[in-house]
């Protein structure tokens, strides 16, 4: 078994020491950003989907409401709140210059 120094840990990988194509990279860094754009995109829909049962349980129980229901209407909202913010994040890598 080959045992490596710290020094070796922390050196950066290049692209010819990591044998991968040019494509690969594209392929993996695209992933990486779907998938922090679709995590983005799951919080909004948390978020909006969890105020609106606390503003319907809130008009339920003071009275506003006669019965506390969650509509299709709800989860409509919240799946746009999904595609917005998800867009919006995919976009930002785009948008905002690289460093």
């Amino acid at each position: 078994m080959k045992t490596t120094s710290k020094e070796n840990i922390y050196k950066p990988v290049t692209l010819k020491e990591n044998h991968s194509s040019k494509e690969e990279i594209v392929k993996k860094s695209l992933i990486s950003e779907l998938l922090l754009s679709l995590k983005s995109g799951i919080f909004a829909f948390a978020v909006v989907f969890t105020f609106s049962i606390i503003s319907k349980s809130l008009a339920y129980s003071l009275g506003s409401a006669k019965i506390f229901a969650v509509n299709i209407n709800d989860v409509i909202f919240s799946f746009w709140a999904f595609l917005i913010f998800s867009f919006i994040a995919f976009l930002q890598h785009y948008i905002t210059p690289h460093k």
